[in-house]
């Protein structure tokens, strides 16, 4: 059962680098939040602190986080990610590479001797962080770079939660906030420029911010 989940979590990334419609990208990294917050009350003795920690977490990640994206979503009027900096079929082949990569890792480290977990779910987390730290490299939109971020803090929450760090939970519900907190005020800034520059293109922001510059000399 837990490693079903963790395989359907690996193809949630996949399917994150392969699709361009970003309300689909936020229902993907909801799924992702339900599943990490889950998974410790499946691998771990039940108690009062975990199961609040973890339902604290679940509602973070499942229901407040994507609300306030979709609402972003529709203030900056962007529905897809039409021109990525890298296309899609070369996405899913460098997400593949990035899979392989995980599951080498997972073997080298060789966790499962002293945690009694499978190269899988050591994998899992490790491809989560990958996928993040992809989408915020190759795609141009804002909303699609802090879809990426929250992926990227996911794959951390999963992997402290396979280890069973001593105070992990504690420690990740501090960077919940942060990521509660780092998403509104990017809904605002995007309500800003799509207001001021009609876009939330963060490549064409970039050569604006360069012009800028240039002119200033």
């Amino acid at each position: 059962m837990i490693n079903l989940i963790f395989a359907a979590v690996i193809l949630s990334c996949l399917m994150l680098s392969a699709s361009s419609r970003i309300k689909t990208c936020i229902h993907i990294v909801a799924f992702q939040g339900a599943a990490v917050s889950l998974l410790p009350l499946l691998r771990h003795h039940i108690d009062w602190e975990l199961l609040i920690l973890a339902l604290i977490a679940a509602l973070v990640k499942t229901l407040i986080l994507p609300l306030m994206l979709f609402r972003s979503m529709r203030i900056a009027g962007v529905r897809r990610e039409v021109e990525p900096l890298i296309s899609y079929p070369v996405s899913i082949a460098i997400s593949l590479c990035g899979l392989s990569f995980a599951l080498w890792l997972a073997t080298r480290l060789q966790l499962t001797e002293t945690t009694g977990v499978s190269h899988l779910m050591i994998a899992a987390p490790f491809f989560m962080m990958f996928t993040g730290l992809f989408l915020i490299i190759s795609r141009t939109k804002a909303l699609t770079g802090i879809v990426g971020y929250l992926v990227f803090e996911n794959g951390i929450y999963l992997f402290g939660g396979v280890l069973g760090l001593e105070h992990n939970f504690i420690v990740e519900l501090g960077i919940l906030l942060d990521v509660l907190v780092m998403v509104f005020v990017s809904g605002v800034a995007i309500f800003h420029i799509n207001r001021k520059f009609d876009h939330i293109d963060t490549g064409l922001l970039t050569s604006l911010s360069e012009d800028t510059v240039e002119g200033e000399r």
